[in-house]
């Protein structure tokens, strides 16, 4: 009787830890209002009617095909990597997993946020880009972002952020930012830049 018992509570025991372990892997919603004002400053401003479209699955840990991982410290000036290397950490911290980006940009610019699924759907057509662009006119393509990392006060910010579009066309880099009389700026240092 008692072993039993110890099988079916160490099943229930392992049922439950499994299930939590799945749960963990899920992507959690992405709330922290900082990183949306950081944004709103990469995403396009103006003042076009047609919708900006924003993939929900923030961008994970980046890596080149065969190699480690491609991280910040690898693309960014020694200066620029010594004065963001809070950010940096937190950077490398936020990204080890994927989150779901929520509606709190606050862009003049309507726009739409589409899960990986709906888009891997949309493009599994060979005319996919066409299937998009007749859905999203003059959109300008798809824009994906990592978490942002930030230093301890919030004055300084780096994230991943660019867009694919239609001919294999995209741009993507590391982006640093820098909080300036309570506006978030862009700033130099970062010597990686992907485009097609």
């Amino acid at each position: 009787m008692f072993s039993r018992l110890a099988l079916v509570v160490a099943l229930a025991l392992g049922s439950a830890a499994l299930l939590a372990a799945q749960q963990s892997d899920s992507p959690e919603p992405y709330n922290d209002d900082e990183a949306y004002r950081v944004y709103d400053v990469l995403l396009p401003h103006d003042s076009s009617p047609n919708t900006l479209v924003i993939q929900q699955e923030t961008i994970g840990p980046l890596s080149r095909e065969g190699s480690a991982s491609l991280g910040p410290e690898n693309c960014l000036t020694p200066a620029a990597a010594s004065e963001f290397k809070d950010a940096i950490l937190d950077y490398n911290r936020n990204n080890q997993k994927k989150s779901l980006l929520q509606r709190k940009f606050s862009v003049s610019r309507p726009y739409e946020i589409l899960d990986a699924g709906t888009l891997n759907a949309m493009f599994q057509h060979p005319d996919g880009w066409n299937k998009f662009y007749q859905r999203f006119p003059n959109s300008g393509g798809i824009y994906n972002m990592s978490a942002v990392g930030f230093n301890r006060d919030k004055t300084r910010a780096l994230v991943y952020f660019g867009s694919g579009c239609q001919g294999q066309c995209g741009d993507w880099s590391f982006r640093l930012l820098e909080k300036v009389n309570g506006k978030w700026e862009q700033a130099g240092g970062v010597t990686c830049h992907t485009a097609a």
